[in-house]
């Protein structure tokens, strides 16, 4: 899902930007993503915009705002896991998702404008 769909984009507007790049992978780092969770969870792509000492500066991810605005919707009114009809309404979630994500590439153009924003705030 998301990482599929919006890492590529990220790399490519990183090297747009001429923003030396490092790929971690979420397992090998689980203290740094159980530092910066998403809603609780350990939500992957997630972008950190770091200064040369390491120093975290910014964040994005793991989705468009357009596209998260959804699940954060969901979690604010469902969060009860045990409700029974918590998977019906986590089904259609994901379906407004994928709905937004749309068929095309539009979306890739929310992912440069968001970089862009957060690179201009650091």
């Amino acid at each position: 899902g998301d990482v599929v769909r919006n890492v590529p984009v990220v790399l490519r507007a990183m090297e747009a930007a001429d923003s030396p790049t490092q790929v971690l992978i979420m397992e090998e780092h689980l203290d740094l993503m159980d530092e910066h969770l998403t809603m609780g969870g350990r939500s992957i792509p997630v972008v950190f915009i770091a200064d040369t000492g390491g120093a975290i500066l910014g964040k994005w991810g793991p989705r468009p705002r357009y596209v998260q605005e959804v699940m954060e919707a969901f979690k604010a009114n469902h969060p009860d896991r045990e409700a029974p009809d918590y998977q019906e309404h986590l089904t259609a979630t994901r379906q407004e998702m994928m709905r937004r994500y749309g068929e095309g590439t539009g979306y890739q153009a929310m992912i440069v404008q968001e970089l862009r924003e957060l690179l201009s705030r650091v």
